[in-house]
């Protein structure tokens, strides 16, 4: 049977987003960790999370897509953009150890014109070593970009490399975007 989600806003938090989603007959939905273009995280009210878990329980909710800001770019080769995104890729793991069975999607980045993809690839894997702990409880989706300027991970052989090549890789995995298929 197929999962029905839908793309929400975590301004009212977790609770509010779940009871929009069963009124919605869907079964589970997708949120931005915090602003899309980049920002600080947006706190979250003491006891929302407890209250989602029950109310997701009690309504049967698939876990939830946790989904990065598109401004995170691991593959950068410019201190202040691979700086930031290991600060938010951190944090937002950190942060949704409060939801076991959650996911966290992101985008690889893209690297310079003067680059290869097989540097951002490694960048990205080096990014990806340094954030990933043991006892993160999200699993991590990384998402195939369409390939358009210097986006790596356009290819599925790229995407296998990170996978293959991260150290904690049994927490990693692909979630395949249509979208971004159909302009790869």
């Amino acid at each position: 049977m197929p999962i029905i989600g839908c793309h929400l806003s975590d301004r009212e938090g977790f609770l509010a987003m779940a009871t929009e989603t069963v009124g919605l007959g869907a079964q589970t939905f997708q949120f931005f960790t915090r602003n899309p273009r980049g920002g600080a995280a947006k706190t979250w009210e003491l006891g929302d999370e407890e209250a989602y878990l029950t109310y997701a329980g009690e309504h049967k909710l698939a876990p939830f897509v946790a989904y990065a800001p598109y401004t995170v770019n691991p593959a950068s080769a410019i201190q202040s953009e691979s700086d930031f995104a290991r600060l938010v890729l951190s944090e937002d793991l950190s942060r949704l150890d409060a939801f076991p069975s959650s996911y966290y999607a992101f985008r690889p980045g893209s690297v310079g014109e003067q680059e290869s993809e097989e540097a951002g690839v490694a960048r990205l894997v080096a990014a990806l070593d340094e954030v990933l702990q043991p006892t993160h409880k999200a699993f991590v989706l990384v998402i195939p970009s369409a390939g358009s300027g210097h986006e790596i991970c356009s290819h599925l052989e790229e995407v296998q490399k990170v996978l293959a090549e991260v150290k904690l890789h049994e927490q990693v995995g692909v979630l395949l975007d249509t979208t971004t298929l159909w302009g790869a």
